[in-house]
């Protein structure tokens, strides 16, 4: 009766490695995911100066807090620094008017 558990719990073991390995997603288009190759060749909106900002065109859109990085400084009131992809904007928060782009931040 021993011997017989074991074996299933081995049988059971090498089955549920076999599922594993093939589980992983099959490399494409030179070594990158499917999923990488579409992200990179996804087009970001080249923010500018005056520009009305919309949420809808920003990639991973959050709040910034400018004390954590030496490239933005305090915005002045009425102002907050936003995130757009790799990007820090600083919008007035009265009509999402962007004032100033700051490249290559994050």
């Amino acid at each position: 009766m021993k011997r017989f558990v074991i074996t299933a719990a081995a049988a059971t073991l090498a089955l549920g490695m076999t599922s594993v390995a093939t589980a992983n997603p099959q490399p494409d288009n030179h070594g990158k995911a499917v999923s990488e190759v579409a992200h990179s060749k996804s087009k970001v909106h080249k923010w500018s100066k005056g520009e009305k900002f919309s949420r809808a065109k920003a990639p991973n859109y959050s709040r910034v807090d400018y004390r954590r990085y030496r490239k933005l400084s305090a915005p002045p009131r009425g102002y907050v620094w936003v995130r757009s992809g790799e990007d820090a904007l600083l919008v007035r928060l009265s009509d999402n008017v962007i004032r100033s782009v700051v490249g290559s931040v994050f």
